[in-house]
C-alpha cells in the first residue's frame, strides 16, 4: 500500500515553543501538524545526528531470555514517539505495531527481520532531498505492480537470480510483510528513514510496560493487554476508587509501581486511590481527562490527605556535581541550560510539566477542605521553583525534614515534606551520624522503570471560526415552517409574518406571535420593539413586569439638554480611528446625519436635541470600539427608566454549580450576541437626543447606542426573553446566564451539544445576531473574565487579568504619590478579583481610607481674620465657606494649623498666634494625588506577590453546609465584656465556650478599643462568631474542612461584616481580618443568620457567665471548650521548617501583607 505525499505546513520555532513551555513534538500535536515537514523539522531538531546512526524506541526483545521490555532511550523522547505513531496511524489505521526504528544515512543490505513477530507487517516512510534509495522488495512479497523487475543492490546468498521491484518511500508510506527480504537501494544525499514494526515476545510485557508503550501511543496487536482491565474512562476509575461510602480517603499521586503509601493506609482498612501511570490500571496525571476528575474529586471534600512525590530525578542537585549525569537545569537556569540540545530541554518541561501539575492538585485537596503534602529531596531544585514558593506559602507550609538513616537506610539522603498539616511532625529527625558515615550516592544514575512522565496529547477545545453558513436559507424556511405549525396548535390563529422590520435584525413579528403564544410576563416588549423603544425622557417606559422597580431619580428633571462642542480627547486625538469607526456605524444603519443643528431641531423639535461627546475605548486583546457619553448633555439625566436590571456574577455560577440531579460531567457552550445594544431601534420622536460631532458633521443613533442608561434597560428585556425562551427549548437539566450581550449554557457533556445546537437553531430562525469568533464550547472556557473549568469543577482568573492587575498594581510604586482615579481602578479590579477569595477583601479598607484621604495642601491667613476662622467651619473642621483673603475650597477639611494638629473647633484654642501670616494645612477632596499609608503599600505588594505567582484552581461550587446548629453572643458595658457560644452536633453532642475580657486585654495586643465596651459592642459581636469558628475547629479531627457553618448572631452590623468580610470601620475591621485569617486557614467559612436578640438567650447567658453562678441552660463543664484571646489573635500562616535547625541549601518563602 503506498500513499502520496501530504501539502507541507511551517513548523514553530524551536525557540519560541520552547519559551511557552511546550515541546516541539507536543506543538506539532496540539495543532494537527501531521505532515512530513513537520517530522523531518522534529526528527533533525530532536535527534540532531551528525554522522550515519540508528534510533530505536518502543519495545526491544531479548532473543536470549525469550522476554520483552522497553528501550531505555525512549523515556526521553516520548513526544516524538507519539507524533511519529500519530502520523503512521494517519496512512495506516488498521495498523498494528511495537517499535520504532528511524535511520539516519544507514544501508542495509537485503535480509529479513529475525526479531519480528511473526506474521506481522512494517510500516515504513522515508524523507529529505535524496535521489535513489528506494525499497527494494522480493519479488514473492509484491501483490500487484508493473515496473520492471531488478535484481537487489548486493548479492544474496544462496539466492544468486533473486529479483524484486523497487518501492519510492520518500514522503510515500508503504506496508510490507516482515518476512519478505528487502534492502535499501544507493542513494545521493542525506537520509531518513522511519520504520514501524512488532517485535517478539510482546506477550511477556508487563502491564506497566504495556500501559506505557500505549500513553506513547504505539497501536499494539490485540493479544497484547493488562492483567487488569483499564476503565472506559479516566471518570469510571476514580469514582471506582472513590468509594461513595462517605469516609475521606487518601490520595496517593505519583504513587510509583509498589504504592508502598497506599498499602500503608490500606492496613488501616482506610480508603486509598493510587495515582500512577505504572499502576495496573494507570492514572497518567499529565493525561487532561485525569487531572480533570482529580480536581473534581479534590473539591468534592472528599480527600482528606492528598501526597505527591514526582519524580525529583531532573531537579537532582547531585547531577551538577562531578562524576553524575549529565545536568540540564541549574539554580540559575531552572529553565533548562543555555547548552541543552532539543532532547534535553523536552526533559526540562516535561519534568517541570509533571511537578506543577502535581502541586496543582495539592492546592486544589486544601481548597476543597483537605491536607495535602510535597514530598522532594531536601535540597532538590524543585523546592527553588515558582509555583512550589507559592505553594509553600499558600498552605503556610511546615516543611518537616527526616534523613534516611532514621529508617534504617545507610545512604546520605533526606526526604522534606511540605505538608499544610503539623500532623506529620513527628517525622521530624536530624542525621546525629558523622558526616561520612552514610554512602554517598552522588552520581548513581536513577534506575529505568520509574514515573514515565510523558506529556499526553492535549487537544483544547477550539472557537468555532466564521460559521455565519451555520445553517442554510433553506434549512431556516423549513425550520419555520414547523414553527408556524405549532403556533396554530396552540391556538395562534394569524398568519406568520418573517420579514425583519428596518432598523435592526430581529424577525419581530414572529418574535411577538411567539411571546403572546407563551404568554410571555413581558407583554409590552414586541409592541415596544416594533414602534421604536421610549427613551423615558417621556417617562412612558411601559414596565416589563420581569426586573426590579428602580429608585427614585436623584435628578428632578430640571437640567436642560446640551449641545456639546467637540469629542472627548481620546477621539480627537485619533481622527482616522474615529472616521473608521463611524463609517462602520454609518455602513450599518445605526446612525443618520443632519446638515446642521437647527435641521435637526426643526426634524425633533428644539427641546428634544441633544449632542454629547464621543471617545474611543481601547481595551486589550479587543477591537477599538466607539462609546458615546450621553451623560455629559443630560440625555441620561432626563431620561426616567422604571425598572433595574441584575446581571449574573460569579457567585451566581458558583451557586449553581454543580448541577442538581446530574452527577455525571458537565461542559458549557457560550455565545455572545453581536452589538448586541444596537439590535434595538430607538423611536423617532427620541432620536434627537442621541447626537455627536464629527467635526463638521452632525449625526444622530437610530439605534440605541452604549453608554446611554435606556439602551441597557431595553436589551436586558431583550436578553431576558431570549433566556426565558430556549430554557423550555433545551429542557434537560441546565443552567442558562446571559451577562449584558454573552450568554452562558452549562450541562451535562453527553447532551451539551444538542442543547447548544438548539439554541443557535433559535437564534437562526428569528434573526438574533451572533458573533462567531467568540463562540465557545467545551470543558473549559472564559466568561465575563473568568476561566471557568466545568470538567473539572475549578475556576481561575486568565493571565491576561492578572496582567492588567500586575500593570495597575506596579504603577502604584511608580512615585511618591497616586492619582485617586488610579487608586479607585485599582480598588475595582480588586473587588472584582477578590469575588473568589473573599478571605481577602477585609484588607482593602487602607487603601479605601488612604483614597477617601485626600493630601494636605499650605494656606495661610492673616493674623487679623484667624478669630473669624470658626465661623467658617463645622465641627468636624470641614469649611463651609471660604475665608477672606484666601483660596480654600469649599468642602475641605483643617487638618493642623502652625503644626498644631487639630481635631475640632475646641482645639484653635492651642493654636500659637503671633504677628506673623498663620499657616495652615488643609485637606481638599477635589485633589487629585492621594499618599499611601504603610499598611496600603504593605498589602499593595503581597497583591503584586499574589497577582504574580501561579494562581492554582479554585472550586466552583460552594462548600456544602454543615448539617449543625450553632449560636453565639457578645456583651459588653462599662469596662467588661464577654462572649459565648454553643455548637450542637446531632441530638446528643453539644459543645460550647464562655470568655470574659475588659478593654485593657485588647489594648495589650494593639487593638485601639474603646473603655466604654458597648460603644464596640460590634467588634465584641464578630469576635463571638470567631471563637464559634474555633469551637467547630477544636472538636472536629484533623482541623480542616470545607464547609460553611451556620451560625445564629443577633447583631445586624457582625452579621452584615461576617457575610461580606469587609469593613472600614475600626477596630471592627480588625476583628474581621482575624475572622477571614482562620476561615483562610482552615477552609470553614461562616453563614450568618439574624436571629431576634430575645430568641438567642442561650448564647446571651454563656457571654454573661461570670463563674460565679452555675452554668446557664445546663451545658455540660466537660463539653466547655477554652479559648484564648491571644490564640485567636496570634494566627501563624507561614512556612515552618520541622527541626528549626535543619540544613537547607535554599530559603523557605516568606510574605508580608496580611498573613505575616
Amino acid at each position: 500500500v503506498v500513499f502520496s505525499s501530504s501539502s507541507a505546513q511551517a513548523t514553530a520555532s524551536p525557540l519560541l515553543l520552547q519559551q511557552q513551555g511546550l515541546s516541539l513534538a507536543q506543538s506539532a500535536l496540539d495543532a494537527g501538524r501531521l505532515d512530513f515537514d513537520t517530522c523531518l523539522a522534529l526528527l533533525e531538531d530532536v535527534l540532531q545526528p551528525s554522522s550515519p546512526t540508528y534510533f530505536n524506541f518502543g519495545a526491544c526483545p531479548s532473543l536470549k531470555s525469550g522476554t520483552c521490555s522497553l528501550y531505555s532511550c525512549s523515556e526521553g523522547q516520548a513526544d516524538l514517539i507519539r507524533f511519529v505513531n500519530a502520523l503512521l496511524l494517519r496512512f495506516f489505521p488498521e495498523g498494528r505495531w511495537s517499535s520504532l526504528w528511524i535511520n539516519f544515512d544507514c544501508k542495509k543490505l537485503p535480509h529479513r527481520d529475525s526479531q519480528n513477530a511473526s506474521g506481522s507487517d512494517n510500516f515504513t516512510f522515508s524523507l529529505w532531498e535524496f535521489q535513489g534509495g528506494g525499497l527494494w522488495l522480493e519479488e514473492a512479497a509484491l501483490s500487484s505492480g508493473t515496473a520492471a523487475l531488478v535484481p537487489p543492490p548486493s548479492a544474496v546468498p544462496g539466492m544468486p537470480h533473486a529479483l524484486g521491484q523497487v518501492v519510492d518511500t520518500n514522503r510515500r508510506p508503504c506496508s510490507f510483510a516482515a518476512c519478505a527480504l528487502h534492502a535499501t537501494m544507493p542513494w545521493q544525499g542525506h537520509r531518513w528513514l522511519v520504520t514501524a514494526y512488532t517485535c517478539q515476545h510482546l506477550s511477556s510485557l508487563s502491564a506497566s510496560a504495556s500501559a506505557i508503550l500505549r500513553g506513547w501511543g504505539f497501536p499494539l496487536p490485540p493479544s497484547v493487554s493488562s492483567p487488569v482491565a483499564v476503565p472506559a474512562s479516566a471518570e469510571a476509575l476514580v469514582v471506582s476508587n472513590a468509594a461513595a461510602s462517605g469516609a475521606r480517603i487518601f490520595v496517593d499521586v505519583c504513587c510509583g509501581a509498589t504504592r508502598p503509601l497506599c498499602a500503608a493506609f490500606e492496613a488501616l482498612h482506610l480508603l486509598v486511590l493510587p495515582v500512577d501511570i505504572l499502576q495496573d490500571s494507570p492514572l497518567d496525571v499529565l493525561s487532561d481527562d485525569v487531572f480533570d476528575c482529580l480536581i473534581r474529586l479534590c473539591f468534592s471534600g472528599q480527600v482528606g490527605l492528598m501526597h505527591a512525590s514526582p519524580p525529583c530525578k531532573e531537579y537532582s542537585r547531585l547531577k551538577l556535581m562531578p562524576g553524575g549525569p549529565k545536568a540540564i537545569r541549574s539554580r540559575e537556569f531552572l529553565g533548562g541550560l543555555p547548552t541543552n540540545t532539543a532532547e534535553m530541554q523536552s526533559r526540562v518541561l516535561s519534568s517541570r510539566a509533571l511537578l506543577e501539575r502535581c502541586v496543582q492538585l495539592l492546592e486544589c485537596a486544601f481548597e476543597g477542605g483537605g491536607h495535602g503534602d510535597l514530598e522532594q529531596p531536601t535540597n532538590a531544585m524543585s523546592w527553588l521553583e515558582d509555583f512550589v514558593q507559592a505553594f509553600l506559602l499558600r498552605v503556610h507550609a511546615y516543611c518537616i525534614s527526616t534523613p534516611a538513616c532514621r529508617w534504617e537506610l545507610d545512604v546520605a539522603k533526606s526526604w522534606l515534606f511540605a505538608s499544610s498539616t503539623s500532623l506529620l511532625a513527628c517525622l521530624a529527625a536530624k542525621c546525629e551520624h558523622p558526616r561520612g558515615s552514610h554512602a554517598s550516592i552522588a552520581g548513581v544514575l536513577d534506575a529505568f522503570g520509574g514515573f514515565a512522565s510523558q506529556q499526553t496529547a492535549v487537544y483544547p477545545e477550539g472557537l468555532c471560526q466564521e460559521l455565519s453558513g451555520l445553517f442554510s436559507a433553506e434549512e431556516v424556511a423549513h425550520a419555520r415552517s414547523f414553527f408556524a405549525a405549532w403556533l396554530l396548535e396552540h391556538g395562534y390563529s394569524g398568519q406568520v409574518s418573517w420579514e425583519i422590520p428596518s432598523g435592526q435584525p430581529y424577525a419581530l413579528h414572529a418574535l411577538a406571535a411567539l411571546s403572546a403564544c407563551l404568554r410571555d410576563r413581558d407583554s409590552a416588549l414586541f409592541p415596544a420593539l416594533l414602534a421604536g423603544v421610549p427613551t423615558g425622557f417621556d417617562s412612558d417606559i411601559p414596565a416589563s413586569g420581569c426586573l426590579l422597580p428602580a429608585p427614585p431619580s436623584e435628578h428632578a428633571f430640571a437640567l436642560d439638554l446640551a449641545i456639546c462642542q467637540g469629542n472627548w480627547q481620546g477621539a480627537e486625538s485619533d481622527p482616522a480611528s474615529l472616521q473608521e469607526l463611524i463609517q462602520a456605524e454609518e455602513d450599518a444603519g445605526f446612525v443618520r446625519e443632519f446638515p446642521s443643528l437647527e435641521a435637526a431641531q426643526a426634524h425633533f423639535g428644539a427641546s428634544r436635541v441633544a449632542v454629547g461627546r464621543v471617545n474611543i475605548v481601547h481595551a486589550p486583546g479587543k477591537k477599538p470600539r466607539l462609546v458615546v457619553d450621553s451623560s455629559v448633555c443630560h440625555t441620561n439625566q432626563a431620561c426616567r427608566v422604571p425598572e433595574k436590571s441584575c446581571l449574573p456574577s460569579l457567585g451566581d455560577i458558583r451557586s449553581a454549580f454543580p448541577l442538581r440531579e446530574d452527577i455525571e460531567e458537565v461542559s458549557a457552550f457560550s455565545a455572545d450576541i453581536r452589538s448586541a445594544h444596537k439590535t434595538v431601534r430607538i423611536r423617532e420622536t427620541d432620536q434627537g437626543l442621541l447626537g455627536f460631532r464629527q467635526q463638521e458633521r452632525l449625526l444622530f443613533y437610530q439605534v440605541a447606542p452604549f453608554g446611554a442608561v435606556f439602551s441597557s434597560h431595553w436589551f436586558a428585556r431583550v436578553g431576558g426573553f431570549f433566556v426565558r425562551v430556549p430554557r423550555q427549548l433545551v429542557f434537560l437539566a441546565h443552567v442558562l446566564m446571559l451577562y449584558s450581550d454573552d450568554l452562558l449554557l452549562w450541562q451535562n457533556r453527553k447532551v451539551l451539544p444538542l442543547g447548544a445546537s438548539v439554541v443557535l437553531c433559535f437564534f437562526a430562525w428569528f434573526g438574533i445576531p451572533i458573533s462567531w469568533p467568540k463562540l465557545q464550547m467545551g470543558r473549559k472556557i472564559t466568561w465575563i473574565g473568568w476561566e471557568l473549568n466545568f470538567s473539572a469543577g475549578g475556576l481561575r482568573l486568565p493571565k491576561d487579568k492578572r496582567e492588567k492587575a500586575i500593570a495597575l498594581l506596579e504603577a502604584c510604586f511608580s512615585s511618591r504619590h497616586v492619582s485617586k482615579k488610579h487608586l479607585d481602578k485599582v480598588l475595582g479590579l480588586m473587588q472584582w478579583i477578590l469575588q473568589c477569595a473573599p478571605e481577602l477583601r477585609p484588607w482593602l479598607c487602607c487603601l479605601y481610607d488612604d483614597m477617601h484621604r485626600p493630601l494636605g495642601t499650605a494656606y495661610s491667613v492673616d493674623p487679623s481674620e484667624w478669630p473669624c476662622l470658626p465661623a467658617h467651619l463645622l465641627d468636624t473642621l470641614r469649611f463651609v465657606s471660604t475665608p477672606r483673603g484666601t483660596s480654600i475650597p469649599v468642602g475641605s477639611t483643617l487638618l493642623s494649623a502652625r503644626h498644631t494638629e487639630v481635631k475640632c473647633k475646641a482645639d484653635l484654642r492651642l493654636v500659637p498666634i503671633s504677628s506673623r501670616r498663620i499657616w495652615l494645612r488643609v485637606a481638599d477632596p477635589s485633589s487629585s494625588r492621594r499618599k499611601l499609608s504603610e499598611p496600603s503599600r504593605e498589602m499593595l505588594q503581597f497583591l503584586l506577590w499574589w497577582c504574580k505567582h501561579p494562581w492554582p484552581w479554585r472550586p466552583l461550587a460552594l462548600p456544602p453546609v454543615l448539617p449543625f446548629e450553632s449560636a453565639a453572643d457578645a456583651f459588653g458595658e462599662g469596662s467588661a465584656c464577654g462572649v459565648g457560644g454553643w455548637l450542637r452536633v446531632g441530638a446528643n453532642q453539644c459543645f460550647w465556650f464562655s470568655e470574659r475580657f475588659t478593654p485593657a486585654d485588647f489594648r495589650s495586643l494593639g487593638i485601639p478599643v474603646k473603655d466604654d465596651a458597648n460603644l464596640d459592642i460590634s467588634s465584641y459581636e464578630t469576635l463571638a462568631q470567631g471563637f464559634l469558628l474555633v469551637l467547630l475547629l477544636r472538636t472536629v479531627s484533623g482541623g480542616r474542612l470545607r464547609v460553611r457553618l451556620p451560625a445564629l448572631s443577633d447583631n445586624v452590623g457582625a452579621e452584615s461584616v461576617i457575610n461580606r468580610l469587609y469593613t472600614s470601620k475600626q477596630p471592627l475591621a480588625l476583628f474581621v481580618q482575624r475572622l477571614a485569617m482562620w476561615a483562610c486557614a482552615h477552609a470553614v467559612s461562616l453563614a450568618c443568620s439574624h436571629i431576634a436578640g430575645e430568641k438567642n438567650v442561650e448564647a446571651d447567658a454563656l457571654s454573661r457567665w461570670d463563674e460565679s453562678c452555675p452554668i446557664p441552660h445546663g451545658f455540660a463543664d466537660a463539653a466547655r471548650v477554652r479559648i484564648s484571646l491571644l490564640s485567636f489573635w496570634q494566627v501563624h500562616l507561614q512556612p515552618q521548617l520541622l527541626p528549626g535547625d535543619t540544613f537547607l541549601q535554599w530559603a523557605l518563602p516568606q510574605q508580608s501583607g496580611p498573613w505575616h
